[in-house]
């Protein structure tokens, strides 16, 4: 299990590294979409309450 705290802030670098290690180079999929699968476990770094590059915005819900 991953110790993330909710309502936190995290870059995906820092996810990369709390998930792969300081060691692992971060994949050019996860720099550049914000997704990727890492072992059994999907990350996504979305847009919830705020228009990103596609024009729309996503309720929290």
């Amino acid at each position: 299990m991953f110790a993330f705290t909710k309502h936190e802030k995290y870059r995906r670098q820092e996810i990369w590294e709390m998930v792969k290690g300081k060691d692992q180079r971060m994949s050019r999929n996860f720099q550049q979409s914000g997704y990727e699968r890492i072992d059994e476990d999907l990350f996504a770094f979305i847009n919830i309450g705020f228009e990103g590059n596609a024009g729309k915005i996503f309720p929290n819900k």
